[in-house]
């Protein structure tokens, strides 16, 4: 299937939701953010579909480099969309809608291919959809710490109150370790799995992924442990969150692009 037909709709969809998510900040009464929300469902609905043809073929599962973006961005925003139920997330909405757009861009036209044979392999299949689930909710709990991070920094020095778009401080740290709970929690399965069921977990051109991976495990269980004992939040749950996040983005994004990128496999 042409799937840039779909990519288009996705840009058309994603690009105005967020100009609406945008004036609903400003004009709560309007309707533009129920919308937006109906937009940013037709349009994830439809790069889903997009995905699954991209991703799907006769030959294999193609996980290239720019198809993992690309669905992590997607997972991204499914997760922030069901978060927005119950909390205000739209900034963070707004920026995975331009990731969106731009991942979803990468792989369409400028994509690469790394195929895989998944069929008869469900643990390898549990990994891979575990290992991504993890990096979406990691990702947006990084995305979330920079925001903490900033917000923590203007109260402190006095600064001018936040955009209507950021919640107070103490809903934004709830929210991040929500999402550092959740996402930890998947990466430890992912990682299980891997030990127990993928027999080539072991093999040294995935060993500097593993050691990366129980790094950033450790890091965050440190993080969460610090915030339980200790009551670390703000500037230091930011900043430990982003040294873990960057250590686990290593292992995981870093090895597709040395291998797909450099080494040519």
């Amino acid at each position: 299937m042409n799937t840039s037909y779909l990519t288009l709709i996705v840009i058309a969809l994603y690009v105005p939701a967020i100009v609406l998510l945008w004036r609903s900040c400003y004009r709560p009464e309007s309707k533009a953010n129920t919308i937006a929300n109906v937009l940013i469902v037709i349009g994830w609905l439809m790069q889903g579909a997009a995905l699954h043809y991209m991703i799907d073929s006769i030959q294999g599962q193609n996980l290239s480099l720019t198809n993992l973006a690309a669905t992590v961005s997607w997972m991204m925003l499914g997760l922030l969309v069901i978060s927005n139920l119950r909390s205000q997330v739209k900034l963070l909405i707004m920026v995975m809608l331009a990731v969106g757009v731009i991942a979803q861009v990468l792989a369409q036209w400028m994509p690469s291919e790394r195929l895989f044979s998944l069929v008869g392999n469900p643990a390898a299949v549990i990994h891979i959809l575990t290992s991504l689930l993890a990096y979406s909710f990691l990702a947006l709990a990084a995305l979330q710490a920079i925001l903490v991070w900033r917000l923590d920094y203007r109260l402190k020095h006095h600064r001018t109150p936040p955009h209507p778009l950021i919640p107070p401080l103490m809903a934004m740290e709830q929210l991040l370790f929500q999402l550092l709970l959740l996402g930890f929690f998947v990466l430890s399965i992912s990682i299980a799995v891997g030990f127990i069921y993928l027999e080539d977990y072991m093999a040294s051109q995935t060993m500097h992924k593993l050691i990366l991976s129980l790094a950033s495990w450790m890091l965050f269980s440190l993080l969460l442990l610090g915030h339980w004992k200790f009551g670390w939040r703000g500037k230091q749950a930011a900043k430990w969150t982003l040294i873990a996040f960057a250590v686990l983005a290593l292992g995981s994004f870093g090895t597709w692009m040395v291998t797909t990128l450099i080494l040519g496999r």
